[in-house]
């Protein structure tokens, strides 16, 4: 079944703030990052951001790892996943984009009830974690900056803040 994806930009990367999000979606649950590896644009890449063919590799172990790449400067714009088995929420995504800005995600199956239960989350979660952009997606990759996160959301978005 395909998913929905509720994506919120916010400019706060800080790591509390992100431990403090992945708390809050999971709940008691256990979660377990799904990436051992993430693909991360190349440190001197300067050329067409929809147009990328090479990308760095590099290893993470644990949550502390994504945090502490997302956190280099200048910023690294890479993407990883974390699942969760709480009732609605499958997934847990963490977007780093190029331009320094955060976007804090999960996932949920889509169908009416969540359609529904997605938009009232988005909203909240907006608010809690100061969003500058959000949109409810289905099966849509985070975007790598915010100008594309923008283009995301006029193309593809369900719904949007």
């Amino acid at each position: 079944m395909e998913e929905l994806n509720i994506y919120i930009l916010t400019a706060n990367r800080k790591k509390d703030v992100i431990l403090s999000f992945i708390k809050e979606i999971k709940g008691e649950k256990e979660v377990k990052l799904l990436n051992d590896e993430v693909m991360v644009i190349p440190k001197e890449y300067n050329g067409d951001l929809e147009q990328i063919e090479n990308y760095d590799w590099i290893a993470v172990k644990n949550i502390d790892d994504v945090i502490e790449l997302g956190s280099t400067i200048p910023p690294r714009a890479f993407s990883c996943y974390i699942g969760i088995v709480n009732n609605n929420i499958s997934g847990i995504i963490l977007g780093f984009t190029i331009d320094n800005y955060l976007i804090i995600g999960c996932s949920l199956p889509n169908n009416d009830v969540n359609y529904e239960y997605s938009k009232k989350l988005l909203e909240e979660l907006f608010l809690k974690y100061e969003g500058i952009l959000g949109g409810v997606f289905v099966e849509q990759n985070p975007a790598i900056s915010k100008k594309m996160f923008k283009k995301q959301i006029g193309e593809n978005s369900l719904f949007s803040i």
